[in-house]
């Protein structure tokens, strides 16, 4: 049996709207008005709630990016970065994602998804470092040695083992560790996620450069099944193109983290 997710932000305001709606309605017709940051519950003329809704955080980005980027921030996932310039709170959308921002924004959103929105660093980890690369003071080690213990990665290397985390990560790998996150958070990271199989559809073939058998091929067509991921510009037909080998940005990446782990689709 699947691990429930934890109710969302927006999930848990629709919850309590849905409740006081139908106390309200033993007495007269409820209705809500809802602004930018706050909705207002009323039954007839009276006013009986007004819940805040999670304003905007980051400045720099915008459409559904920015839908992604502040609902990551929401969850704890998130805090932005400054090394694009302008003034913070920055997301950077147009950074490439490195492999170590990668590791600590994938398991964040795992352990969220799994505990709650402000425990994505709520777990315990082997002290003794995997990767030879990636030394026991690194800012990311603990995300990194999780990611392995977790099966999402093995790394970049062998012989020795590296994680090459300054790297970037390129878009077919965030496919592959967006499902294998997904699945440590529908069935809980206890289990681990590389034990769990996922069903995706071989046909139709979503993309002309990502054929049956190529690296990412199964991981990018369940994505796109679910339509975490979608064909730019939609309505290509037969002529959509992935481009599986080209660095994911921050902005890029943000449906693999939402949409893919936290299996969410709105703020």
């Amino acid at each position: 049996m699947h691990k429930p997710k934890h109710l969302t932000i927006r999930t848990r305001l629709r919850q309590t709207i849905v409740l006081l709606a139908i106390a309200a309605m033993w007495h007269s017709q409820a209705s809500a008005q809802i602004s930018q940051t706050k909705e207002y519950i009323r039954a007839g003329e009276r006013l009986i709630a007004v819940l805040e809704m999670p304003p905007p955080y980051f400045t720099d980005v915008s459409g559904q990016q920015a839908t992604e980027a502040n609902l990551l921030h929401s969850e704890g996932i998130a805090s932005g970065t400054t090394g694009c310039g302008g003034s913070p709170p920055t997301y950077c959308p147009t950074e490439t994602l490195a492999r170590d921002q990668m590791a600590v924004l994938v398991i964040a959103s795992v352990y969220v998804a799994a505990l709650g929105p402000g425990q994505g660093g709520n777990f315990t980890y082997n002290a003794t470092r995997y990767f030879a690369d990636v030394p026991t003071t690194y800012w990311a080690f603990k995300f990194i040695q999780k990611m392995y213990e977790l099966g999402i990665t093995a790394g970049c290397s062998t012989n020795p083992l590296d994680y090459c985390p300054s790297s970037t990560t390129l878009d077919y790998q965030m496919a592959v560790f967006s499902v294998g996150a997904r699945m440590c958070a529908e069935y809980g990271p206890a289990n681990g996620c590389a034990s769990h199989s996922f069903t995706y559809p071989a046909t139709p073939q979503y993309y002309v450069d990502m054929p049956n058998g190529s690296a990412g091929f199964a991981q990018v067509q369940y994505l796109t099944s679910l339509a975490v991921i979608s064909p730019t510009p939609p309505n290509c037909g037969q002529s959509c193109y992935f481009y599986p080998n080209i660095s994911i940005t921050r902005g890029s990446s943000t449906p693999y983290l939402t949409r893919g782990i936290l299996d969410v689709f709105s703020y």
